[in-house]
């Protein structure tokens, strides 16, 4: 059996507003880069003012002490150019048995896969006013449970799921924390993603984001 997860409730944070995109001049956008580290904190500190902080925002400054505060686990980087989005995937497929049929020649198994982790997608774009921007997705998704079939050997994996968007500004260097919720030491998580938790206490794990151009 997979444990439960305890993952913290979060409210959608705002969307930061970019200018109208002129698809035109997209691809004049540069290449630029998202420098990304999935971040474990001690849970006891104060939360980050909001669930998503840009260095423009009031409240970053506590949000980024607090990341410096934790351990790096994971430091993926993604490479954006000019219609050319860019993804990355922190965590694990899991296979389960969707069905069970047994036969007098045996039994036939179906089987599915669910992906627990965290998934960064960034795509560039250029605006009316010149501006150069990169939107982020963050897709979190972790494993709270097992629920129950018809055939008591068939267990389906129930996905509690969260997404953060934002839009930072590589010229300008802009980052961005992003709070990803408090997990336990009981989490499924912690084995998928191999974060080591403190096995005493829970860890919030915190996402920080910074857009750069390339070679800058």
């Amino acid at each position: 059996m997979i444990p439960l997860l305890a993952l913290a409730a979060l409210a959608l944070g705002p969307v930061s507003q970019a200018p109208p995109v002129l698809s035109s001049a997209a691809a004049l956008a540069p290449t630029c880069v998202i420098e990304a580290r999935l971040i474990l904190v001690d849970a006891s500190l104060p939360a980050p003012r909001s669930a998503t902080l840009r260095s423009v925002d009031p409240g970053f400054a506590a949000a980024e002490a607090l990341a410096k505060s934790g351990t790096a686990r994971f430091s993926p980087t993604l490479v954006v150019g000019p219609e050319k989005p860019a993804e990355n995937f922190i965590g694990d497929e899991i296979r389960y048995v969707k069905s069970l049929e047994r036969t007098d020649k045996g039994v036939n198994l179906q089987t599915d896969k669910v992906r627990s982790g965290c998934s960064l997608k960034a795509r560039s774009a250029a605006f009316l006013n010149g501006l150069i921007g990169i939107h982020v997705e963050v897709d979190f998704s972790t494993i709270e449970g097992l629920t129950e079939t018809p055939d008591p050997a068939v267990f389906v994996p129930q996905l509690a799921s969260l997404r953060r968007e934002v839009f930072l500004r590589p010229d300008r260097r802009e980052s961005a924390v992003i709070d990803l919720g408090i997990l336990t030491p009981e989490n499924a998580l912690t084995q998928i993603m191999e974060l080591k938790l403190d096995p005493e206490r829970p860890q919030r794990l915190l996402l920080q984001l910074t857009a750069r151009l390339a070679g800058r």
